[in-house]
């Protein structure tokens, strides 16, 4: 029989143990990386360090960067210095000023017991250099500190081999973590009933900047440090490429392959329609290493009552949003259209309440977009020049329908990098069944969000006359946007996931592009049972 294979791990993720068992959940099982300015200005003056091998310092030779392991302990890791003398001293950099956490200790122990099974020989203590005071601590590798050692290797290999997340520690040491908008720890033990609400929200991880380019026979390569739009030798626009988190390409849009390459390197993903606004496909970066998330959503996609009630959360604030749209575009208008429309709905909220099957909820979703569509109607302008009698797609039968299906196309992608931002797989879902090549998860995300984000920009073009009948044309047995219609829609919609929002379970403020990305990490928490049920987002 071979012998088992010993499984290192970083002595650096060990120590996270110290600090806290979650962050060294997040990274070691979930493989989450994220790094935040402290820890890239670390990394830099850790690749400065490097540039010497060697150094003598004060009579002493320092050596740089030894990797040091331990068969005994199953863990690995870099000494960013040892300093011989009466005996080989680790010397652990940080960044900031001495603060002489149980981790940074816990880290450099760990590096001494390392050596001392190379070595054989006892490494008594070590040092702490803060490059922020300048300062260095001496640390004794006493009995106490050792035992503490091995009982963070002891948690960490338990963490390993456990299927749920620790507890957040929701203290002092969130505000600095570059985990805190994946880990949500006040958003956790709000919604767990344990925590008082968030008082601000989180930092963003998705697409903030998205530029859309639709204009036929168009060339965009790469120009030093930014993005070149051209055509037929001339230059349309020029764009700083950290100044871009998406890029959409309508129709024949071109790029050159060095720009492809860096836009995939920095996590910048490109998406492809067509010159009528129909989703393509995308150049995705590479797929989330949470293995952990997505192996659970796939159990958690065949638990039929655990798809019922993340469903009916999600047909709940759909049929909420649409009735509270309708109730204020009536306010002023008196339509009795619109109140037949509004009492339909809400006769339809206690029978989604109710429902025990996707098959019934979807029956009810069904019924409540005919409702809310027949109401739609008379929410447009009586002097427009549109008109709309249904909702019609594949291909649109009116401009009206034409705006909806290009904002929903649009939502769609959006909601699909909301998922891999969260790190769910955006073919997987729980309401809407999966089938080849459909996003079945983001179209289950982006439900509540059609009327306020997609419905609320097409009434809006239509009703301040900024679309007119110009920007359509008919072909094909449909109707489309013309190139500077779509100009006009991508501009509306771009501006109305900036339009801030405040969010109805944590009351703090964010624009809509924020809550996409929100909602789903809240999808992804149920789905890990951090959190007791999906909530969607409703408007009040």
């Amino acid at each position: 029989m071979e012998a088992q294979e010993v499984v290192y791990l970083p002595i650096s993720q060990v120590a996270e143990v110290a600090y806290c068992p979650r962050n060294f959940y997040y990274r070691a099982v979930e493989k989450v990386d994220l790094t935040d300015a402290r820890m890239a200005q670390g990394s830099i003056a850790e690749r400065k360090r490097d540039t010497r091998a060697t150094i003598m310092r004060e009579g002493k030779l320092q050596v740089r960067s030894v990797t040091v392991s331990s068969e005994t302990l199953g863990v690995i890791g870099v000494i960013d210095v040892l300093e011989e003398g009466e005996f080989p001293c680790p010397v652990e950099y940080k960044t900031g000023s001495a603060d002489e956490g149980l981790y940074e200790r816990v880290q450099l122990c760990l590096q001494a017991m390392c050596l001392e099974e190379t070595l054989g020989r006892v490494i008594p203590y070590g040092y702490l250099y803060y490059a922020g005071s300048r300062r260095r601590v001496c640390v004794d590798f006493d009995h106490i500190l050792r035992e503490k050692t091995l009982e963070c290797v002891s948690e960490a290999r338990r963490l390993l081999d456990s299927p749920t997340r620790p507890e957040p520690v929701n203290d002092w040491r969130c505000p600095g973590c570059s985990l805190l908008p994946i880990c949500m720890p006040s958003e956790d033990r709000f919604l767990d009933g344990a925590g008082p609400k968030p008082r601000k929200p989180l930092p963003s991880l998705g697409i903030e900047r998205v530029l859309y380019v639709d204009e036929q026979g168009a060339y965009l390569r790469k120009d030093g440090s930014r993005l070149a739009v051209t055509k037929d030798g001339q230059t349309l626009a020029s764009i700083p490429l950290a100044h871009v988190d998406q890029l959409v390409l309508a129709g024949n849009v071109n790029l050159s392959t060095p720009l492809l390459k860096h836009l995939l390197r920095y996590d910048v993903e490109v998406v492809l329609l067509n010159a009528y606004g129909k989703y393509e496909g995308r150049f995705t970066p590479e797929l989330s290493k949470n293995s952990v998330l997505r192996l659970r959503q796939y159990e958690r996609s065949r638990d039929e009552l655990f798809r019922v009630q993340v469903a009916k959360g999600m047909v709940a604030g759909k049929v909420h949003n649409m009735r509270a749209f309708l109730m204020r575009g009536n306010r002023s208008r008196g339509s009795a259209e619109l109140e037949t429309s509004i009492q339909r709905l809400t006769a339809l909220v206690p029978s989604v309440e109710r429902a025990v099957n996707l098959e019934t909820l979807l029956g009810l979703e069904g019924a409540a977009s005919h409702a809310y569509f027949q109401g739609f109607a008379a929410l447009l302008g009586k002097d427009v020049a549109f008109d709309f009698q249904k909702r019609t797609r594949r291909p649109p039968k009116d401009p009206v329908n034409a705006l909806l299906s290009l904002g929903y196309t649009l939502l769609c992608t959006d909601c699909i990098t909301a998922a891999q931002v969260a790190g769910l797989d955006p073919y997987v879902g729980f309401y809407h069944i999966p089938i080849h090549g459909r996003p079945a998860l983001a179209l289950d995300l982006m439900e509540e969000f059609r009327v306020v984000v997609v419905d609320s920009v097409v009434l809006a073009l239509i009703n301040k006359g900024s679309i007119r009948p110009d920007d359509f044309e008919e072909k094909y047995g449909g109707w489309f946007l013309t190139e500077r219609g779509r100009e006009k829609f991508y501009a509306a919609y771009g501006q109305r996931k900036n339009t801030e929002v405040t969010h109805p379970i944590f009351d703090y403020t964010l624009p809509y592009r924020r809550v996409l990305e929100l909602q789903a990490r809240l999808l992804s928490k149920v789905v890990m049972d951090d959190i007791p049920a999906y909530q969607a987002f409703v408007t009040r």
